[in-house]
């Protein structure tokens, strides 16, 4: 039962640092793109305007990333918690949601970096079963494409954050087969 507790713990954890990655994502965004803002997300999550607008990008961060937390929390935490070994597991989990958060800002900064010294990028969408042209020519576009990659990223990252603790689990599971003590690491004498 203290493995369930546990698991739900971090798939909270999981939740919060999506927001704060949601928060922190959207300043950036903000920053290339004010348009992007002021013409879609404020109108998409009732943000009246005429205050602090970064505040806002902040909450609308927040509003549109906190469920990653789940999908991220829900592969993760499961599988640190029953198949990870001793206390070290949760410190595992953790890391994997570094590996994910650094895989979706690098996914972010890449696109981003892109879209800024290719001069005009064309694309398909696909939106609701319809393919749609896009053109990326101008921060708006930067800001509306960096918008997918970042949720690209993220679901990179997870299936990176479960080969990471993949990893961890086989190496954790040798050493002990080996006769090692936990983790790998030799008794110095």
């Amino acid at each position: 039962m203290p493995n369930i507790g546990k698991c739900v713990a971090l798939i909270l954890v999981a939740c919060i640092l999506a927001s704060i990655y949601g928060a922190l994502h959207n300043q950036v965004s903000y920053t290339v793109s004010p348009e992007a803002f002021i013409q879609i997300y404020f109108f998409q999550f009732g943000v009246v305007r005429g205050g602090a607008e970064r505040w806002d990008a902040a909450l609308i961060g927040i509003q549109a990333t906190w469920w990653m937390g789940l999908y991220i929390g829900g592969v993760l935490a499961p599988l640190g918690v029953f198949f990870g070994d001793g206390v070290s597991k949760t410190w595992n989990v953790v890391r994997a949601y570094g590996v994910v958060a650094l895989t979706a800002a690098t996914t972010y900064f890449v696109v981003l970096a892109v879209t800024h010294f290719v001069p005009k990028i064309s694309f398909y969408k696909e939106f609701f079963g319809f393919y749609i042209y896009c053109v990326v020519e101008d921060e708006y576009g930067r800001a509306m494409i960096t918008h997918d990659a970042s949720y690209v990223g993220g679901f990179l990252g997870i299936a990176f954050g479960a080969s990471y603790l993949l990893k961890r689990i086989k190496r954790l599971r040798t050493s002990s087969l080996a006769g090692l003590p936990r983790g790998g690491q030799t008794v110095n004498q």
